[in-house]
């Protein structure tokens, strides 16, 4: 299904599904969160989702003021962020809510995270 079919939030969580499927699982599937992995998933979030980065930071880390936000590394535990605050950059750690076991692990997990921030409260 062509995205331009998708409506509202749902192409956007088509896109980040399709991206990083893409991104972490071009191979193999039992891959730890290697820096090169971790590497290649922040730049592809900071290039192509900076809204879910700024998401993450505003949801989970509690920086509803954040303007902005970069992805710094992702690992088995949780990622590193930077959040721009009044022209100011803070550094975030959102631990997630389990040991995460590979990239695809990471993949879903992300867009879960996208999720839940987008429903209502």
């Amino acid at each position: 299904m062509p995205t331009a079919d998708l409506k509202g939030g749902w192409q956007f969580y088509f896109s980040v599904y399709n991206s990083l499927g893409t991104l972490l699982h071009p191979k193999s599937m039992s891959d730890a969160l290697s820096p090169e992995i971790s590497d290649r998933i922040c730049a592809h979030m900071n290039e192509d989702h900076g809204d879910a980065v700024l998401l993450y930071a505003q949801t989970f880390g509690s920086l509803t003021n954040a303007t902005a936000a970069e992805m710094l590394s992702i690992d088995t535990e949780g990622m590193n962020l930077s959040a721009q605050i009044n022209d100011t950059a803070v550094p975030v750690r959102i631990q997630f809510d389990r040991v995460l076991k590979d990239s695809e692990d990471a993949h879903h997990t992300l867009i879960a995270m996208v999720k839940q921030a987008r429903e209502p409260h």
